[in-house]
């Protein structure tokens, strides 16, 4: 009995072998020479063809995948903004009524002690400056020695300018300042309008520039 079970275990364990040797995958085959590798471009492009994400991007959106996607409706939208900002400025800028001037002086230094004073009234609103008179006047400042003066009138219509002859005189450019007086008289919608502005100059400087509003 013994001895048949042990032939019995020693015929059957080669079969088993057998089997499990039939069963075993077999061996991979060598790996060949492998092709170019895509660009990432196409690979991409395979990628985003496929239908799931194609049908995503336009469900959302997306404008970065390459989907057609038209901007008529922008343009259209951008250059009616531009067209409504345009208007609201050129309005602004001509048609509604609003008082802007200013008055503008300079003085200025030449050789051989040679001094130059100019006014000038600047209308930057859209109604007119009727009848303005500009008198200008330049006095040594602590003395009120007089050593010249000019004027000027007529009315300044909207986006123009109004200009005294300039005032030229002989004088110290070192030590001396110099007042400068500006009347300003024009017919304003409550009746006569008078203003004045005093301006004084300071050496050593040989440009100098003063600005004030003109209401």
């Amino acid at each position: 009995m013994e001895e048949g079970a042990d032939g019995e275990s020693g015929a059957g364990a080669p079969a088993r072998s057998a089997r499990s040797a039939g069963d075993a995958p077999p061996p991979p085959a060598p790996a060949g020479p492998r092709g170019p590798r895509r660009p990432l471009g196409d690979r991409l492009g395979r990628l985003l063809r496929r239908r799931p994400l194609r049908y995503y991007a336009l469900e959302h959106d997306f404008h970065i995948l390459p989907v057609q996607v038209s901007h008529s409706r922008r343009a259209r939208r951008a250059i009616v903004v531009v067209l409504a900002l345009l208007v609201v400025l050129s309005a602004w800028y001509w048609v509604i009524p609003r008082s802007d001037a200013r008055l503008t002086v300079q003085y200025h230094e030449g050789l051989f002690n040679s001094i130059d004073v100019d006014a000038r009234v600047v209308n930057q609103g859209t109604v007119p400056l009727n009848a303005l008179r500009l008198e200008l006047v330049v006095t040594v400042d602590g003395t009120g020695e007089a050593v010249g003066s000019s004027n000027a009138s007529r009315t300044v219509p909207p986006h123009s300018s109004l200009e005294v002859d300039a005032v030229a005189f002989k004088g110290d450019q070192i030590t001396t300042d110099y007042r400068i007086s500006v009347t300003a008289r024009y017919a304003g919608p409550d009746g006569p309008v008078v203003r004045t502005y005093d301006f004084v100059t300071e050496e050593p400087f040989m440009n100098q520039y003063f600005e004030a509003p003109l209401p």
